[in-house]
């Protein structure tokens, strides 16, 4: 599951209280702190968290774990000030540390899961060889310490290299992206293979500069849900190229995903992708899915052993519009070599975007669940 760190680096202090209780449904809050020094702040001095007790007032009004970043010249002293506040993770800049192992392990000597981050133009072999002495690596995809900047396109691209290079060394070290991230584009590194997203401005201030946008009348927590709406893909190997073609369509399109696999054209058993994405959403890690295998029929039985998924094979964009107005699919389904490409967007945009009616119909899907014996 990809997870929202919501970042309070442009909250003022007054408007704490306010802003924790308004994002409550985020997985973190992302505590920024700046010395003045390495970083300055907005007013160009050191942030409101670089004073930590006023990590209290979040701490007295929240149970959501915190993610400490510390942009500061001399992180191994000041280690022991927030990790007393017992956060998930304490990330340090690799450019400010002489001794990142020495920084490392003092955070893990406080029971506390180190992370190290890099700024936008520092190159990722900074860092290889530390990949397995930290949980997590930030990246920064704007210039540190200026809230509302725009992401910086590049960083994407830095996000697939830092996870071939993980995957390639075997880790489970996440990978984390701060800065400039909207409804708008927050795909851009979900889509790229990110574990946790850091928005402040994107989440408080989602209308950002355009005044007909669509976002402006959000609230925290309705941004932050549509943030986490993402889609579950996975197919066999005769779903594979257009569950490729069709990403490529949805990075077009805007739509955030997580593929499960398979990841090539040999050989394997629809089951067993089915089962990855089925388990993922009714965990309530992702919302739907799509799934895609030959016919798409095999693939869709084995979703539809589960209880709580509703899985539509879909041969028209009628099939896809009933599929979600009376039976509230939550995945759709698709044959890869019965579907064409133009066919299977059609398809998936009318899924996508239609509503469940409720009604009548919600009696029917209740009965769907329902245990059949005979």
């Amino acid at each position: 599951m990809v997870k929202i760190s919501t970042s309070l680096f442009t909250i003022e202090k007054k408007e704490l209280v306010k802003a924790v209780k308004a994002a409550s449904n985020t997985n973190y809050f992302h505590i920024d702190v700046t010395d003045g020094e390495f970083v300055k702040d907005a007013k160009g001095g050191a942030s409101l968290f670089y004073n930590e007790s006023h990590i209290k007032i979040i701490k007295s009004n929240s149970t959501v774990p915190l993610d400490v970043h510390l942009m500061i010249a001399n992180p191994l002293d000041n280690i022991e000030r927030y990790a007393k506040f017992y956060p998930h993770y304490i990330s340090f800049h690799i450019e400010a540390a002489q001794d990142p192992l020495a920084v490392i392990k003092k955070i893990k000597l406080h029971g506390v899961k180190p992370a190290i981050a890099l700024n936008p133009d520092t190159p990722l072999s900074m860092v290889e060889d530390l990949l397995k002495s930290v949980d997590m690596v930030l990246l920064m995809s704007v210039v540190p310490g200026k809230g509302g900047q725009g992401y910086i396109p590049q960083v994407t691209g830095k996000i697939r290299q830092l996870r071939k290079m993980i995957d390639e060394q075997g880790l489970d070290t996440l990978i984390e992206v701060d800065g400039g991230i909207k409804l708008d584009n927050i795909y851009l590194p979900i889509n790229a293979c990110v574990d946790i997203v850091v928005s402040g401005t994107g989440i408080y201030a989602p209308s950002g500069h355009e005044p007909t946008d669509d976002y402006k009348d959000l609230t925290p927590k309705e941004v932050i849900e549509k943030m986490k709406d993402i889609l579950a893909l996975g197919s066999d190997h005769g779903g594979y190229k257009l569950k490729e073609s069709l990403k490529k369509y949805f990075d077009k399109k805007g739509v955030s995903y997580k593929d499960f696999g398979c990841y090539n054209e040999e050989s394997v058993d629809y089951p067993d992708y089915a089962d990855k994405a089925v388990k993922e959403i009714l965990r309530k890690e992702y919302n739907r899915g799509v799934l895609i295998c030959g016919t798409g029929i095999g693939i869709s039985i084995r979703a539809n052993r589960y209880k709580g998924i509703r899985a539509a094979k879909c041969n028209s964009v009628f099939d896809a519009e009933m599929s979600r107005k009376h039976n509230d699919a939550n995945i759709l389904v698709l044959g890869g070599r019965t579907t064409s490409l133009p066919s299977a967007k059609k398809i998936f945009d009318k899924w996508y975007t239609t509503e469940f009616e409720g009604g009548r119909h919600q009696r029917r899907v209740d009965k769907l669940d329902g245990m059949v014996t005979y």
